[in-house]
């Protein structure tokens, strides 16, 4: 697998690309041999309960593996691509310009045009770390195994009907996803000072679920942007009441 090779036929002499050129780049040298799965990164890797039934282990690569990264790529996470790797990191891994490793050098390395806006150079820094540098830049690209919103009028106003949740710590929001102020995160008694816990059923009929920041900061943590929903493998009556509720009125 040449990487530079696919870099050069499918974007040229060009240094600034999308991020949805991103995502089709990585997919193009998945193609061809690259494993875009990361154990630091575990949703660019299917999961399944483990074979001695104790947790769970990495099955297959994830088809949205590509997206997965093209998302990460933003503000001061760079994302760099080898032609060999190593577990956990693999032959794709993300890095903070400051945590690299002194003698890391890559073939292609993916780099938030919002990196540019510091004091000084970091992309020109980044350049000596890579052999090509691209420059990313672009809106979130969409999970396309969401669920579509939903009108109002159907599974947000019957969960709200059914379930009896106090719309505070625990809401429906219009999309029919279930958010869950964290009562613990912080000394605050406010619960708009709380993170949040984030809930929906996938296709798979598995919850998943993402943190995110209270919700007066948004949706993005200044780390790692908007987390990605992960699937919660949990045994559906293991789960505390409004869970299980939840879970149970969308699958059974």
């Amino acid at each position: 697998m040449d990487i530079l090779t696919t870099v050069r036929r499918l974007i040229g002499r060009r240094h600034k690309i999308t991020r949805a050129e991103m995502r089709d780049l990585l997919e193009a040298l998945a193609g061809e041999g690259l494993c875009l799965g990361n154990d630091c990164m575990m949703s660019t890797w299917t999961w399944q309960p483990a074979a001695d039934g104790m947790g769970l282990e990495a099955d297959t690569v994830s088809p949205d593996a590509a997206r997965i990264w093209a998302n990460a790529c933003r503000d001061i996470t760079v994302i760099s691509v080898m032609a060999s790797g190593a577990i956990p990191h693999g032959q794709v891994r993300y890095d903070e310009p400051g945590r690299m490793a002194p003698l890391q050098h890559c073939q292609l390395m993916f780099v938030a045009e919002e990196l540019g806006d510091h004091e000084y150079d970091q992309i020109g820094q980044m350049r000596r770390k890579a052999e090509r540098v691209l420059i990313v830049s672009g809106a979130e690209l969409p999970d396309p195994a969401a669920p579509a919103l939903l009108p109002e009028t159907s599974l947000a106003v019957r969960l709200r009907k059914l379930m009896r949740v106090d719309g505070v710590w625990d809401r429906i929001l219009d999309d029919g996803i279930l958010e869950r102020r964290d009562p613990n995160d912080g000394q605050s008694n406010d619960p708009s000072d709380k993170s949040r816990y984030q809930y929906r059923v996938g296709a798979d009929g598995y919850l998943q679920r993402r943190h995110l920041p209270p919700q007066h900061v948004g949706d993005a943590w200044r780390d790692i942007g908007i987390p990605e929903w992960e699937t919660d493998y949990q045994d559906p009556h293991d789960m505390d009441t409004v869970l299980y509720r939840y879970w149970s009125e969308q699958v059974e």
